[in-house]
């Protein structure tokens, strides 16, 4: 990289998102003369600094504001490495004509499963097994530890937004035996009727039938604090909850409560409200919550496809080319 910072480029890339190497990114934007470098999000003040001529973003949950895109004049895109953009300013990246890319097809199959395989650690115990083995412990006869344990077969399980991975979720399970539920307003896909999926018109009812409930939806106004006190009452004391969605689609407070005090089984989460969450955090200490750090994205092949795609929508847009998935 010292060597390409000494060549003079037209057009300057900068990433918000750490990386010991940009040499995928690199490859790419060499076609339209265009250098990558490492910046800083923590911040939009970090952001303006380390960004401040940049013709292009790679960003991931970064703060990106209006002071962020009334100080970066020269800037023609933001190319995002997942599916979110809740943490954009579109309505001032229209005014200033900067074009804001996201991937939102690359880790659908990956984060469904993910989310399956939260739900089949969370019905057969695997973690609290795991665990009492390591202890020397072996207890297999009728283990109260390990109840409620279910059999897969016949057990309804309820997805939250039907959109591509909600239905990758159902796919899987349906192979199980399970009966699928689901819950989604506003998606224009229909399930398959050999599949026998019944969607319902109201959450509440889906909290009611559902055995174990996972959540696959974006994260916006609508539905920050989705699941609260009041959902989590309505779900059975045998239910299981899994989240890879956001970490501000549940209340947490609530959810801690639930798991305490026996209003549901168990949940697993994949994000949460603070990442990394705060050490006093008491869903840390709770024994039937399987938490992973927000890795339902990640697999050695998605990993690099998503560097090679963000820098091939930065070409694109360099190019005078429209974007193959653009957010606005």
């Amino acid at each position: 990289m010292d060597k390409l910072k000494n060549k003079k480029y037209k057009y300057k890339a900068v990433s918000l998102l750490p990386r010991d190497s940009f040499k995928i990114e690199q490859n790419i934007l060499d076609e339209v003369d265009c250098l990558i470098i490492q910046g800083k999000g923590a911040t939009s003040e970090e952001i303006i600094e380390t960004a401040k001529d940049a013709d292009a973003l790679i960003a991931s949950g970064q703060p990106l504001n209006k002071k962020v895109f009334i100080a970066l004049d020269k800037l023609k895109i933001i190319s995002l490495i997942g599916v979110g953009y809740d943490t954009v300013d579109l309505i001032t990246a229209n005014v200033k004509n900067v074009r804001i890319t996201h991937i939102p097809d690359l880790i659908t199959e990956i984060v469904a499963d993910h989310a399956v395989s939260l739900a089949l650690s969370l019905i057969r115990r695997i973690p609290q097994a795991n665990k009492m083995v390591k202890e020397g412990k072996w207890e297999n006869n009728f283990p109260n530890w390990a109840r409620p344990m279910p059999k897969l077969k016949g057990l309804t399980v309820g997805i939250i937004g039907f959109g591509r991975t909600g239905r990758e979720v159902a796919s899987r399970l349906i192979s199980f035996g399970i009966n699928i539920i689901a819950y989604d307003p506003y998606t224009k896909l229909t399930p398959v009727p050999e599949t026998k999926i019944k969607i319902f018109n109201n959450l509440e009812e889906l909290l009611q039938k559902a055995d174990l409930i996972t959540i696959h939806v974006n994260f916006s106004e609508e539905t920050k604090n989705l699941i609260t006190a009041k959902e989590l009452r309505l779900m059975k004391e045998t239910a299981f909850l899994i989240n890879v969605a956001r970490g501000g689609v549940i209340d947490e407070g609530a959810l801690t409560k639930a798991l305490s005090q026996g209003w549901i089984a168990g949940a697993a989460l994949d994000v949460m409200g603070d990442e990394p969450p705060k050490s006093d955090n008491p869903l840390l200490k709770l024994e039937n919550v399987i938490l992973t750090p927000h890795i339902a994205y990640y697999s050695d092949e998605s990993v690099i496809e998503q560097r090679q795609r963000t820098a091939e929508e930065i070409v694109r847009a360099i190019k005078g080319l429209p974007p193959l998935f653009s957010v606005q």
